[in-house]
């Protein structure tokens, strides 16, 4: 750990960790970023009705 020289407090450094273990860390990240992400929009709404063709029950007074 290095002090910083305006407040003498400690912080970690990536020093000890090497680059293979450092792109592995946020590929982890981005994973478990883009799961939650998943997870929330899954649990949001559906996603297998195409917008545009709502089935409300409706006549909109339109013939084909």
């Amino acid at each position: 750990m290095n002090p910083t020289p305006d407040t003498g407090r400690t912080r970690p450094t990536l020093d000890g960790i090497g680059v293979p273990a450092r792109i592995g860390g946020f590929v982890l990240g981005l994973l478990v970023v883009f799961a939650a992400a998943t997870g929330v929009g899954a649990a949001v709404g559906p996603v297998d009705e195409p917008a545009g063709q709502h089935t409300t029950g409706h006549s909109t007074g339109h013939t084909p």
